[in-house]
């Protein structure tokens, strides 16, 4: 009984051999054309083809196909990814300089938000001195004649 498990076994084990040894066989003594483009995307070394196409060289070219597909959409999820940070990075930066610029607006000349202003508080005391300069008259101060006359005694003194 035992010597029948072992033989029986045997022929299991060997009929699977044959089947996929056969199979493997058929695979590559069957003759196929495989496309420029296919080789060209799947990168394969004319070498490993030959110079015969067989079906089993078409299956490895479909197989080095789909390992380059996903490396190559690995590698644009992976770009996608990194521009979404760089794009949401400069964005933000951006918007954070816009609302810098608004702020320093809103101070300088004021907004609705912000009634009161650098510029506001500062106006009257420029109109003032504007005003204080023009209408107040110091000492020591020329009036426009005796500004000429100083300028024309100049040129003249200059000329000597």
């Amino acid at each position: 009984m035992k010597k029948f498990k072992a033989t029986l076994v045997a022929l299991a084990l060997t009929a699977v051999i044959g089947i996929l040894g056969c199979r493997s066989l058929i695979d590559s003594a069957t003759p196929t054309s495989i496309d420029r483009r296919a080789k060209v995307y799947s990168a394969v070394d004319p070498n490993f083809i030959g110079a015969w196409e067989s079906l089993n060289d078409a299956r490895e070219v479909r197989t080095e196909i789909i390992i380059n597909h996903r490396d190559t959409q690995t590698d644009l999820k992976r770009l996608a990814q990194d521009d979404v940070v760089l794009y949401k990075d400069a964005l933000g930066f951006i918007e954070s300089n816009i609302q810098e610029a608004i702020d320093l607006q809103g101070l300088v000349i004021g907004s609705p938000e912000n009634p009161f202003s650098i510029m506001g508080m500062l106006a009257p005391l420029g109109i003032g001195a504007i005003a204080g300069s023009v209408l107040i008259k110091r000492k020591e101060d020329y009036s426009p004649e005796q500004y000429k006359a100083a300028v024309a005694k100049a040129k003249v003194a200059k000329q000597e």
